[in-house]
C-alpha cells in the first residue's frame, strides 16, 4: 500500500520497473492536487506546479523522469517533465497540453488540445515534435496516446473511419527504429 498525508485523497497513476509510483495528492488543506511521487523506498515528493494551483502526474521512468499536466498562473495547463535534479519544468508541447507517458529512454507521449480536436505528440527532451497521425484523416484531429514502450511504441486511441461518427479506436503508433 502507498501512503499520503492524513485526511487528503489521491491516486497513482504510473509506475516504473523499480516500483516508484506518480500520480496526485489532495492536501487537506490544499486547495488543488498536486503532482506526487511515491518512491519504493518509502520516501514521499509534492512535485508542486508550474506556478498554478494543481498538477498531476501520469508516468515515470526508471530514471526518475516523471511526466504530467501543471496549471499555470493566468494560463492554460502545459505538459511537464519533471527530474530530481531539474524539478519541474515545460515538456515543450505548448498550451493545453499533457504528457502520459515516458519510456526509459526518454521519449514522451503526449497530447494537446486545440480548436480543431486533440493532437497526439512524441519528442525526447530537446528534440523536435512529431505529431502522431490520426486513423481517421478525414476527420477532425483525435490522437491520444497513453502508454509507450521502451522503443517508443505508443497506444492510445484515435478517431475511427468506420463508422462516420469518428468514434474512437485503439491506436498503435510504432517507430521505425527503436528509440
Amino acid at each position: 500500500s502507498i501512503w499520503h498525508p492524513p485526511g487528503a485523497t489521491s491516486e497513482a497513476l504510473g509506475i516504473n520497473d523499480l516500483g516508484d509510483i506518480v500520480g496526485w495528492v489532495f492536501g487537506p488543506t490544499a486547495s488543488a492536487k498536486h503532482a506526487w511521487l511515491w518512491r519504493h523506498d518509502g520516501t514521499q515528493v509534492d512535485l508542486r506546479t508550474l506556478g498554478g494551483f494543481g498538477s498531476q502526474a501520469y508516468g515515470v521512468n526508471d530514471d526518475l523522469v516523471v511526466v504530467g499536466m501543471s496549471d499555470r498562473a493566468l494560463r492554460p495547463p502545459l505538459a511537464f517533465v519533471w527530474t530530481p535534479a531539474t524539478g519541474m519544468r515545460d515538456a515543450g508541447f505548448g498550451s493545453n497540453s499533457r504528457a502520459l507517458a515516458v519510456s526509459v529512454r526518454g521519449r514522451m507521449a503526449a497530447l494537446r488540445v486545440v480548436n480543431a480536436g486533440v493532437v497526439g505528440l512524441t519528442r525526447r527532451l530537446r528534440t523536435s515534435l512529431q505529431v502522431l497521425p490520426d486513423v481517421a484523416a478525414d476527420k477532425p484531429p483525435f490522437s491520444g496516446p497513453a502508454g509507450i514502450n521502451a522503443c517508443g511504441d505508443m497506444v492510445g486511441s484515435s478517431s475511427s473511419p468506420d463508422p462516420t461518427n469518428g468514434n474512437p479506436v485503439p491506436a498503435l503508433w510504432l517507430k521505425e527504429r527503436c528509440d
